[in-house]
């Protein structure tokens, strides 16, 4: 496969990698620990947790999600329902 055919899986790494060496060392100074490291060839989702309070970075290029799109979520509570919450509200306010 060439790189160019392959572009949506590199980018996803990349932002995974750079998640885990630029920000990750930043939210560990606030005591957030990495509780969701997540990579597919058209998605990367990285959580970060301290408590009740999440950090949440996801980025998409899945064809079937279109527009491809970039997330970043703080919350408080649920990690599982609150990035579920945010989704939605981003979707229903973009239409």
């Amino acid at each position: 496969m060439s790189p160019a055919s392959n572009w949506p899986g590199i980018a996803a790494e990349r932002f995974a990698n750079q998640c885990r060496e630029i920000i990750a060392p930043f939210l560990d100074e606030y005591g957030f620990r990495c509780v969701r490291d997540h990579v597919t060839p058209n998605s990367a989702s990285l959580s970060f947790a301290n408590g009740d309070r999440y950090v949440a970075l996801s980025l998409s290029f899945d064809p079937r999600d279109a527009p491809h799109a970039c997330w970043v979520i703080l919350g408080q509570g649920s990690l599982e329902a609150g990035v579920r919450l945010e989704r939605y509200w981003f979707v229903a306010a973009s239409r």
